[in-house]
């Protein structure tokens, strides 16, 4: 079913479904409900039931300490330990009728809390006008548009006041959110990046704020999450426990002859001293859940749960010091490992990895010993899911627009083991099983696809897909050694087999490495528009670069500049966030749980980790960068149809067209006309050669487009001495950047969100099925980048019954055969998704996969949903 778009002499169609009264909405083949009542429980009453909400309570002990004179002199990362161990000492523990797994990091179901010391205005905007706001928060922040539904806090309501339009903070709290935003003032992260930049960066960073205040990509580091990407050391914790750790960083202070302290000795020891601090407030902070839960038992009449209450005083009174003795303890301890560094910093995408491979031999033993069922460990995961799913991030309006509520946890299953052999085992088909009876957004589902993984195994996670919730996503392992053995000079063979995605979807190491965030997700097609514009911003009239006055004779000449720009533009960037990376406090939780850090002796800021390769160049856009240059050179280069001059008049007019934000409508359909004299400009770019239709035409500027982002990449260095790689993702920042530009020489409209994902094709124009698209996929060497996404959305009919099954498993091996490193699906009816914009009220637990990540569709804003909606259904596989 196709509909035109009905532009005058168009011959383009957009595979586009029709939505007739007549047709019923096809459901989800696979549907599953919790295996017990409590997860139901928890489910429907805590987490679909509550809304976002902000608490100040851990940044406000935090502060407290932070502040005290006696720490004013000390080094930053005792400063650090010390603050933090008293905000875990300190805050409140909330443990809830029903819950097996414990632990969060508010009083708050969906809480979370504000990091004051790291960016500061976009929360004094909240608490007053006369307060100044940064203008790099203003141009992304107040493009974005905001979900409605679900457990977004939109407006003020009573006592409740709404902040980054998404979440709620009550107002109670709002005079200690003004004396911690009084107290920071001046000194965040944030702050302090501004002023250096201003002294020492000069005419560059003035072009680095004008870029972000015109939106050439999201806001900058301090705005969004420092760190983030991250797979933690689970596996030191289980097996020494808390009190090991702290015994450890003791015994180095031990070994350390005093005569013989130079500089970087004295440094050793500060960072165990800080190390042990902050380790001995994760031991405070479990304790006081065990306490919580010992008078929560003293006060409950219910026989079963002052049970439960006392079994997890037990539990948590063990772990708070000791090795995890079974697989409760186990998921536990490594639950709280992983919210105590959520906790600790302004945080996105700290991933869970490879737990079922660390699980494993916990459940294995507790099963032979009759100490668990395999029912009892479902429950246990299922709670698990809920955990995750309650934890937001809390940041700026425009972040928090993109994010909608995720912070990219990414739980992988699969892979190989050190020895080279299947990894998959009975815990991890249970992970794949508590996504399909808990289906909540996180933690996002990702298996490592392997030749060696039985069918049994993929045939399972084939129903996991199935369910609709956009995971597992299927990752490449060959793919992601080859990458990270090529970017990591030492790194060994059994290293790179432990590999996980990190985030949304970049290739990690398990534990061994610290990740940074980049400020940008830029919007690449930029580039292009720079070119185009002689150094203006169109949507503004702005001026980015001075003025060159070139004039375009030939299309390499035109595609030369476009590199020249992105480059340059890139190199701003890169240099402001090695500004930002200098001025970071340290983190000691986090240095705590990256392998290597411990013995070393330093922290994940210094070297400290096993490999530290990990700073890359996001970039979004691509695709509709591409299809513009191959329009330019066929229409204005080669057919002459019209000038560049004519393009860009049409282009400023958005062709005719009233822009998105006028019609509130994100898509490329449902466009409302205002003139007819761009129509046949329009027309010829809309049917210019498009990516993802097995075109060589098209597909060859791809190849050398996505060859080109590696080497500026690589012609780049962080602050630590390493190489920047090339990492093209779109975690929702398409729709925003999309909103921020005018039209595009590929027939798109102003306003519209850009391509998802890096490899998929532009919504509705892939119109030769899925294994064009999956040549054009494979035009270039994936191993080259940190990522490349490639979503896909099929009709829930196309792969129905076990022969629908194999259907797509035969698609997800050609995938992988072909050197594609990435592909995730929508398996929904898009009449489905076009209802429930109609009747949210209908769909609360309706989920989608966005670019890389799950999330509940009454809380995705309007262009996201649209964009997806447009997105090419596949009706055969």
């Amino acid at each position: 079913m196709v509909k035109e778009m009905g532009l005058k002499g168009s011959k383009l169609k957009y595979q586009w479904p029709e939505y007739r009264k007549d047709e019923e909405i096809t459901p989800k083949e696979v549907v599953g409900e919790p295996s017990a009542e409590r997860v139901r429980r928890l489910r429907d009453e805590e987490l679909l039931a509550s809304k976002l909400t902000m608490d100040i309570e851990y940044p406000y002990y935090f502060t407290m300490k932070w502040q005290e004179r006696a720490l004013r002199g000390l080094p930053l990362i005792l400063r650090m330990a010390l603050a933090t161990r008293h905000a875990f000492s300190n805050v409140t523990p909330v443990i809830r009728p029903s819950e097996l797994l414990v632990g969060q990091q508010t009083r708050f179901a969906r809480g979370s809390h504000i990091h004051p010391n790291t960016a500061g205005s976009y929360i004094r905007q909240v608490v007053s006008k006369d307060l100044k706001r940064v203008d790099t928060a203003a141009a992304f922040d107040e493009i974005t548009l905001m979900g409605q539904g679900g457990g977004n806090v939109t407006e003020n309501i009573g006592n409740v006041i709404s902040v980054s339009g998404v979440f709620g903070l009550r107002r109670e709290y709002l005079p200690m959110l003004v004396e911690l935003c009084e107290y920071w003032q001046g000194d965040t992260l944030e702050d302090s990046s501004e002023e250096l930049k201003k002294l020492i960066f000069g005419e560059e960073h003035e072009t680095e704020m004008a870029m972000y205040n015109t939106v050439f990509c999201q806001v900058g580091v301090f705005f969004t999450s420092p760190t983030g990407r991250n797979i933690l050391d689970y596996q030191t914790v289980v097996e020494m426990g808390l009190r090991g750790m702290i015994d450890l960083c003791k015994k180095k202070i031990s070994e350390q002859a005093i005569d013989k302290l130079d500089r970087r000795e004295v440094e050793k020891r500060i960072f165990w001293r800080a190390e042990i601090e902050a380790l001995e407030g994760m031991v405070a902070w479990i304790k006081n859940y065990a306490k919580e839960a010992r008078r929560l038992a003293g006060i409950e009449s219910d026989a079963v749960q002052k049970q439960e209450y006392e079994e997890i005083a037990e539990i948590m009174e063990r772990i708070s010091e000791n090795p995890p003795r079974t697989f409760r303890e186990a998921l536990q301890l490594m639950w709280l490992c992983h919210t105590a560094v959520q906790a600790e910093s302004h945080t996105s995408g700290i991933s869970p990895g490879r737990w079922g491979q660390i699980l494993y031999p916990y459940y294995r033993r507790d099963i032979d010993e009759g100490r668990l069922t395999r029912g009892q460990a479902l429950e246990l995961l299922e709670c698990m899911r809920i955990k995750f799913s309650e934890a937001p991030g809390c940041s700026s309006p425009g972040i928090s627009g993109i994010r909608s509520g995720s912070t990219f946890n990414n739980m992988c299953v699969g892979g190989v083991k050190a020895d080279g052999s299947s990894a998959e085992n009975d815990m991890e088909e249970l992970i794949l099983e508590s996504g399909i009876t808990m289906a909540s957004p996180q933690p996002t589902l990702s298996l490592i696809y392997d030749s060696k993984l039985s069918q049994r195994f993929m045939l399972k996670a084939i129903e996991c897909v199935k369910a609709g919730n956009g995971y597992p996503v299927f990752a490449n392992n060959r793919i992601g050694m080859e990458f990270l053995m090529s970017t990591n000079p030492g790194m060994t063979l059994e290293d790179a087999r432990a590999w996980s995605l990190g985030g949304c979807l970049e290739i990690m190491p398990s534990g061994t490495c610290s990740s940074q965030i980049t400020p940008t997700f830029l919007n690449v097609y930029r580039a292009l528009e720079m070119a185009l514009f002689d150094g203006v911003e169109p949507r503004t009239g702005i001026r980015i670069f001075p003025a060159t006055g070139r004039q375009f004779k030939t299309y390499q000449e035109l595609w030369e500049a476009t590199k020249a720009y992105y480059q340059k533009i890139w190199q701003i960037f890169c240099v402001g966030l090695n500004i930002d990376w200098i001025l970071r406090r340290p983190l000691p939780v986090l240095s705590a749980f990256t392998k290597d850090c411990l013995e070393r002796g330093l922290d994940t800021d210094h070297g400290g980790e096993r490999y530290n390769a990990a700073w890359d160049t996001n970039v979004v856009g691509g695709v509709n960068l591409v299809n513009s240059l191959a329009s330019i050179k066929k229409n204005v280069f080669e057919d002459k149809a019209f000038t560049l001059e004519e393009l860009k008049d049409a282009l400023v007019n958005n062709f005719g067209y009233r822009s998105g934000f006028q019609t509130g409508q994100f898509s490329m359909l449902e466009q409302e006309k205002v003139s007819d004299k761009w129509d046949r400009i329009h027309t010829l770019c809309l049917e210019a050669p498009k990516y993802g239709n097995d075109d060589p035409y098209v597909d060859s500027i791809f190849k050398e487009w996505m060859d080109y982002i590696v080497e500026v990449a690589r012609s780049i260095t962080s602050f630590l001495g390493h190489r920047y790689e090339s990492c093209p993702l779109a975690p929702g920042t398409h729709g925003p950047l999309g909103q921020g530009t005018i039209a595009s020489p590929d027939g798109r409209l102003a306003g519209i969100s850009l391509a998802d994902g890096s490899t998929s094709a532009f919504p509705g124009t892939d119109l030769n099925g899925p294994y064009a698209l999956l040549n054009s996929v494979s035009c270039f060497d994936h191993s080259k980048h940190r990522l490349t996404q490639l979503n896909m959305k099929i009709h829930p009919s196309a792969i129905s019954g076990i022969q629908g099954s194999r259907k797509l498993l035969q698609l997800i091996k050609s995938v992988m055969d072909r050197g594609i490193f990435h592909i995730q699906f929508n398996i929904v009816d898009s009449r489905m998704l076009k209802d429930a914009q109609l009747h949210p009220e209908q769909y609360r637990n309706l989920m989608v996969r966005v670019a890389g990540f799950t999330v509940y569709w009454v809380e995705l804003p309007k262009p996201i949903q649209d964009e997806i909606i447009a997105r090419t259904e596949y009706e055969e596989a």
